[in-house]
């Protein structure tokens, strides 16, 4: 067992919460969410080399309401640093280490829809950390989002580019960090779901816990109904075709890669989509 800490990655309505909690119901895992360590902390009190600023670093972390849920132990933080050196990494995984310990766990994961853009950096700090990232079929997932968002102009053009974005990632990632990066499909978590959770574990290298079959969670994963217009879902067939094939998906019943009819929606779907994916090539050349 790799014993290294675990991920869940992915856009929001992807199934992550759904995994984590069917995960946290394994007698060796204790999954949380909401700390968001890596993005709010890391690196923002510089070199740790220097005692003050493990000292302002651990003050921070104490007084933040998501972090006190845990019930860090000072302590604890500073016999880690003193046994593994003084690094961001150290710090966070003591706090959520001591959090495991506490709940009887040998491993704690985290519920981090960023760790798929941040996983280079997460696995240069943690190289036995292991990714789950979350994936969901895009016509479902903008059907999710429209209904929630009431229909908005460029909903549907924004939550392709927000998609596409995440699926390339899944697929690069995967390939790059062959065996420590796991890409599930939503769809298989529901309607498969004690053969992915056993993918998962295999991937983890923990042992199948039937425990996890009976999670409160599993009702939580569900088939969305109607929330697009059929040229909506023509739009998001005809840019998502490539990268649903990367992922195993089958072909979209509902293009065939048919040329788009224009509406005032498509105009400013397609807008939204520009805008998303110039984002999103602008964070990955900073990044």
């Amino acid at each position: 067992m790799s014993g290294g800490p675990v991920f869940l990655a992915g856009l929001a309505d992807t199934g992550k919460t759904p995994l984590r909690l069917m995960l946290d119901d394994h007698p060796n895992l204790a999954m949380v969410r909401g700390t968001r360590l890596w993005e709010r902390f890391d690196g923002r009190f510089g070199d740790l080399g220097e005692e003050a600023n493990r000292e302002r670093l651990l003050a921070a972390l104490v007084a933040d309401d998501a972090v006190a849920r845990l019930h860090p132990d000072p302590r604890a933080v500073r016999r880690a640093v003193v046994a593994n050196g003084a690094s961001y990494a150290t710090v966070f995984g003591a706090v959520l280490g001591h959090h495991a310990r506490q709940r009887g766990k040998s491993r704690w994961g985290e519920q981090f829809g960023g760790a798929d853009v941040a996983a280079p950096h997460l696995y240069a700090q943690v190289p036995d950390a292991r990714v789950v990232h979350l994936v969901r079929d895009p016509q479902a997932l903008c059907r999710v989002v429209s209904r929630r968002d009431g229909h908005r102009p460029g909903t549907v053009g924004r939550t392709t580019a927000r998609w596409l974005r995440s699926a390339e990632l899944a697929r690069d990632h995967a390939r790059r960090f062959a065996g420590r990066y796991l890409v599930v499909r939503y769809e298989s978590l529901r309607d498969d779901t004690e053969v992915t959770l056993r993918t998962v574990c295999a991937f983890l290298e923990e042992p199948f816990a039937d425990a996890m079959l009976a999670t409160r969670a599993r009702g939580g994963l569900s088939k969305p109904e109607a929330g697009i217009t059929p040229t909506q879902m023509r739009f998001v067939a005809h840019f998502t075709a490539q990268l649903l094939d990367d992922l195993g998906y089958p072909p979209p019943a509902a293009v065939r890669r048919a040329p788009l009819a224009w509406t005032p929606g498509w105009t400013a779907d397609r807008v939204a989509l520009a805008a998303g994916r110039r984002h999103a090539v602008v964070a990955r050349q900073e990044g």
